[in-house]
């Protein structure tokens, strides 16, 4: 991809392809520069908003994140991807000012709706936001869905930390 963009710089798609690799290689600064410059060049490319937006959510820029999971939005309203951080993002983030328990709630729903309800990644945000909103028996209702999803696909981590959250849900 270095050669292509050398070739032709304003080639979002090189910088957006390059970005991925070195995420993969843990080289972020460089990922979020390359970004930054394929949505200079293109400011429709949804996925890099998307990809931006994970970034700056992994560097503590949360407001940041938020802009550009929306931006993504926008341009892709079916991007499960940028619905599902947003939701999650504005269910949970730091900063309280951030937080939106009723959009989150709707974004997940949308992005469980496209998945039909399958992805326990998604039914996790969703949890997430029903307990933003303060409706916590919901909140433990979707963590129960989401555990045995996330266990038959493999993913034992999430079951376990799901089934943390529900714990600590139920509690409340």
């Amino acid at each position: 991809y270095e050669n292509a963009i050398e070739l032709n710089p304003a080639f979002a798609a090189g910088h957006y392809n390059l970005s991925i690799v070195l995420m993969q290689n843990g080289r972020a600064d460089g990922a979020l520069a390359h970004l930054q410059r394929a949505i200079e060049i293109n400011p429709g490319f949804g996925d890099a908003h998307r990809n931006l937006g994970a970034l700056l959510q992994d560097k503590g820029r949360q407001d940041e994140a938020a802009v550009h999971y929306q931006t993504a939005i926008e341009i892709n309203g079916d991007d499960v991807q940028a619905l599902n951080n947003l939701a999650f993002l504005l269910a949970a983030a730091d900063k309280a000012s951030l937080r939106d328990g009723k959009k989150a709630l709707r974004l997940a729903g949308q992005a469980s709706k496209l998945t039909g309800g399958s992805n326990p990644f998604i039914l996790g945000a969703q949890a997430a936001a029903h307990a933003e909103v303060g409706d916590f028996s919901e909140a433990v209702g979707t963590l129960e869905r989401a555990i045995p999803l996330a266990e038959s696909q493999g993913r034992a981590d999430l079951a376990a930390l799901l089934y943390l959250v529900s714990g600590v849900l139920f509690i409340l």
